[in-house]
């Protein structure tokens, strides 16, 4: 029949349509043209965003999986100097992934950050090169629990830290972390860490250092499951629980083990030896009224088997040295000290 066909034609032209649709889409989307749209649109947010100058090497959008590859970012931050970027990335991965297609629901599957090499700077006269974003609009903050990014990754990551007026400077290599979002339960879940850090101030002697730290994080609650900083050969080891965000309630576990000789090059006429072990518990409790040491709570034991101090004046040594103290109202009570 007449109406039959006409059907039939009819759908077989919009099909066609459709499809030379897509397949144009398709081909755009992987253009010169739209990727040099795309860089444009990303380097003005960025620039907006931070207040900086960013630089993108190139970008590689791969619609078959919905992946977007970055190259060669920088962002370039304010004096005191501009010998380095604020922020280079060697590469990053930006991968999303469609929930459902009716209700535009769309989510952040993978970030992956690849060698962020960060250096911050202080001069003389206390000016960093961070730069000043401009003003926010209201109503523009994104709540990192809804953003729910399934995986975020960061490898070989590097921070350089020099104040000139302190003098202070730092650095840390190895920076890693690996971070995956659980969507039943919102909450985030993951480690950070890194290796091959160096501490020095003024003329004393640079200090090694490195960390280790687990943790989870839901929409108001965050627990360090547990977290090793070292530095030189002492050490902290610390667990903690954090409720409500806006006024926060912490409370947790620590271990300290400082070994006397790291402290050596602070006096320079006193030779120290020995361990000191610190352990207790730490408590906190936001109040906008109060000072933090008045906010902040510690209780806990001292010990060492031995300690030394050795000078042009004479000798003092400790023996099986132990005690308990608390800081409590801003007041520091040390008891059974001997």
């Amino acid at each position: 029949m007449q109406w039959q066909r006409t059907v039939k034609w009819t759908a077989a032209v919009l099909g066609i349509v459709i499809l030379g649709g897509l397949t144009g889409g398709y081909i755009y989307l992987n253009s010169h043209s739209f990727q040099d749209y795309a860089l444009r649109t990303i380097v003005q947010r960025a620039n907006e965003a931070t207040g900086g100058r960013t630089k993108i090497g190139n970008l590689d959008f791969r619609l078959s999986t919905l992946t977007a590859h970055l190259y060669d970012i920088s962002l370039q931050g304010n004096g005191p100097t501009k010998r380095y970027p604020l922020l280079h990335l060697d590469k990053l991965t930006v991968g999303l992934k469609i929930q459902s297609v009716w209700h535009h629901q769309i989510f952040l599957s993978e970030l992956i950050i690849d060698h962020p090499v960060v250096h911050l700077e202080v001069d003389r006269d206390g000016k960093n090169n961070i730069p000043s974003s401009a003003a926010k609009k209201s109503g523009g903050n994104t709540n990192v629990f809804d953003l729910a990014v399934r995986h975020v990754l960061v490898t070989n990551g590097e921070i350089n830290y020099q104040d000139r007026k302190t003098p202070l400077d730092a650095d840390l290599y190895d920076l890693a972390t690996d971070i995956h979002f659980d969507p039943p339960t919102k909450r985030y879940g993951g480690s950070i860490s890194y290796d091959n850090g160096h501490l020095k101030y003024a003329g004393f002697s640079t200090l090694p250092h490195s960390m280790n730290a687990k943790f989870s994080a839901g929409a108001s609650h965050f627990s360090l499951e547990s977290a090793r900083l070292n530095v030189g050969s002492s050490g902290v080891s610390l667990r903690a629980d954090v409720d409500d965000y806006n006024n926060p309630h912490a409370e947790g576990a620590y271990e300290i083990r400082i070994h006397t000789q790291d402290l050596a090059s602070l006096s320079p006429g006193v030779s120290p030896a020995g361990d000191l072990s610190l352990s207790g518990k730490i408590r906190y409790q936001n109040d906008a009224n109060q000072s933090l040491l008045r906010c902040l709570s510690v209780d806990g034991e001292l010990a060492s088997e031995a300690l030394a101090a050795s000078s042009a004046q004479g000798r003092i040594d400790v023996r099986k040295l132990q005690g308990k103290y608390d800081l409590a109202d801003g007041r520091l009570q040390a008891h059974n000290v001997g």
